[in-house]
């Protein structure tokens, strides 16, 4: 597993984007199984609700990759044998 930085005071600063509400949850049986933060706002006119997972969700595999240093996200795409 890879660590990472989100600074959602910089993401709330880019142009287009408009962070309403921002949460942080643990786990919790009755709320959520995973820890997570959770971002609802606006990007260029459009809702968007963010939940980010703080743990790989059991059972699951990465669908994209997000690249920070290329700023650029791309689609993690099965390798055929």
């Amino acid at each position: 597993m890879a660590g990472f930085l989100f600074d959602t005071g910089d993401f709330g600063r880019e142009e287009g984007v408009w962070v309403q509400e921002q949460a942080v949850a643990s786990y919790c049986q009755e709320c959520t199984a995973y820890p997570k933060l959770m971002l609802k706002g606006k990007f260029r006119g459009h809702q968007f609700m963010l939940h980010l997972f703080l743990e790989p969700i059991a059972g699951t595999e990465p669908v994209e990759l997000i690249d920070t240093i290329k700023n650029e996200v791309r689609e993690i795409r099965e390798t055929q044998p």
